[in-house]
């Protein structure tokens, strides 16, 4: 990437996080949308939007997000680890327990996280849930 395309880029993702901490995830996942133009294989921008979209309860457009951010790097557990938690708030157990295991395949320490995490309270009480914790 050329030197200008790359700051500009980087100027994107830093207006994306200001914005989600401020609160304003709408305007954050412009912000990382525009990242993403400039750059389609930059994993922190699409980790960013799917974490936006899941404070924005549009847990669809958030894993399509996550979906993105592992095709640039499969290898890090937050994006897994975010679809897992999507997954859960949808109620699906299967595919929850599914991302979940990946995450911790990736950093166990995840394990600790999702025993604690209230995400994951309509998937808890299942057998796969609780074989997962357990292994």
């Amino acid at each position: 990437m050329e030197e200008p395309f790359q700051e500009i880029f980087g100027i994107y993702v830093k207006q994306g996080n200001e914005l989600f901490r401020e609160g304003r995830y709408e305007n954050a996942v412009e912000m990382y949308d525009k990242a993403t133009e400039i750059n389609p294989d930059c994993y922190e921008a699409f980790l960013g939007q799917g974490v936006a979209y899941t404070r924005l309860q549009r847990y669809d457009e958030a894993i399509a997000a996550y979906n993105k951010a592992i095709r640039t790097s499969s290898d890090k557990a937050d994006a897994w680890y975010g679809k897992a938690r999507c997954y859960a708030l949808k109620s699906d157990t299967d595919m929850a327990v599914d991302n979940l295991r990946q995450a911790i395949s990736l950093n166990p320490e995840i394990r600790e996280m999702a025993q604690h995490e209230s995400d994951f309270n309509s998937v808890r009480d299942t057998e796969l849930f609780d074989n997962l914790m357990r292994s």
